[in-house]
């Protein structure tokens, strides 16, 4: 029997902006509860709280859960960010160590790096870690929970990278998985904590929607990621008979079952996919903002792009088209990304695409290739140039 209930999404609610993460409507209520105790004389004539100070902590939580950076998420994120940079928070200062950040902080940082390691403490430790750091007033007391926080940001990788390839073995020696328009999966060895993040990536790697169900005691936890032809909560509503909960959105959901009912869960899940999805649905597309030729990419225009930052989930780097380039270099570097030189008359750029070495021999057979690209400054050696960081390629002969 709440006395209120905050929430933009509600039936009836006036407040204009739908898509706030937790952590903005919160945000919110703190300015609307400012200005009430202002209107009441609360401060007398000491000044109210600056709550531009706490725009590090909103624009981490905003980004941490992937809403859309538009309206006033983008807003928070925006100021957010430089808050992040300079924050003189303890906690902030401790994250911002272990994961090795002393430049401007920008929204993929926060993505890849800093909100990973809060996570963590909630899906292989204890979630109330996140909150210590965060709340902590004494830099060194933080640093010791921040590197708590990266230990189990190393342990959750771990985790991650042995379910994933235990998933991929299942799927190559299950003959019956080249027709399956779903991927359903389930293991008594996969921690619940982490096979979300692993249903992504096998979503993204095989375009289609996929499932891990972790089973203990004879109840299965199951993540689900799809693909955007397929809407991922209308299929579970059909197969609910064979569910003891589910919930969740259009790409995303969370489920629970019987072990005894993972078999005629999987094909019943799998005759609503194929009932649903085309041949077509299941050809990843990337979305080309323009085609430019490479003597038109210079330091003025990424620095033009960047001011549509920050950059997200409902607002993406645009991405850009080159065609019939000459390859001037091509080779692997680090763990299998393909390291470009790619030419067009006098003008010669690098190429970087992570995780892309394995099209290195079909490069070497090519004469030309166009390409999809976001174009950066790469910072290097104390030097800058332009880096293409590719998004994919095709070969011309």
């Amino acid at each position: 029997p709440a006395y209120a209930v905050i929430n933009p999404k509600q039936p009836g609610c006036p407040f204009p902006f739908k898509q706030l993460a937790g952590v903005g409507v919160a945000f919110n209520m703190i300015i609307a509860l400012r200005a009430a105790l202002r209107d009441e004389g609360f401060w007398g004539e000491k000044e109210a709280p600056n709550l531009k100070e706490y725009l590090d902590l909103v624009a981490l939580g905003t980004v941490a859960d992937v809403v859309p950076l538009v309206d006033e998420n983008r807003i928070f994120v925006k100021y957010g960010l430089i808050e992040l940079t300079g924050s003189t928070k303890p906690g902030i200062m401790a994250l911002k160590e272990v994961s090795g950040l002393e430049d401007a902080i920008t929204a993929s940082m926060v993505g890849y790096r800093l909100a990973p390691r809060l996570n963590a403490a909630g899906r292989v430790g204890k979630g109330e870690d996140g909150v210590r750091l965060l709340t902590s007033t004494n830099y060194e007391e933080a640093l010791e929970i921040a590197r708590l926080l990266d230990e189990g940001n190393k342990e959750r990788q771990g985790l991650e990278e042995a379910i994933l390839n235990e998933a991929i073995e299942m799927i190559a020696s299950d003959p019956s998985m080249k027709g399956r328009r779903a991927i359903v999966l389930s293991s008594e060895g996969w921690h619940p904590g982490v096979i979300g993040i692993v249903a992504s990536r096998i979503a993204e790697r095989f375009y289609r929607p996929t499932i891990l169900i972790a089973m203990k005691d004879g109840i299965g936890k199951g993540s689900a990621r799809s693909i955007p032809a397929f809407v991922l909560y209308e299929g579970l509503k059909k197969c609910s008979s064979f569910l003891e909960a589910y919930g969740g959105h259009d790409y995303a959901a969370g489920l629970s079952l019987k072990a005894e009912n993972v078999e005629r869960f999987r094909e019943e899940f799998e005759k609503v996919a194929s009932g649903s999805l085309t041949e077509e649905d299941m050809v990843p597309e990337i979305e080309i903002d323009a085609t430019l030729d490479l003597n038109d990419i210079s330091e003025g225009l990424i620095n033009e792009l960047e001011k549509l930052a920050p950059f997200g989930e409902a607002n993406p780097e645009p991405v850009l088209c080159s065609t019939g380039l000459d390859i001037a270099d091509c080779r692997i570097v680090g763990n299998n990304h393909l390291k470009l030189k790619v030419r067009r008359g006098r003008t010669t750029l690098d190429a970087i695409g992570f995780g892309m070495g394995d099209n290195l021999n079909g490069l070497k057979g090519s004469n030309s290739l166009n390409i999809a690209f976001i174009p950066q400054i790469n910072f290097w050696n104390r030097g800058k140039s332009i880096q293409l960081k590719l998004k994919d390629l095709k070969m011309l002969q």
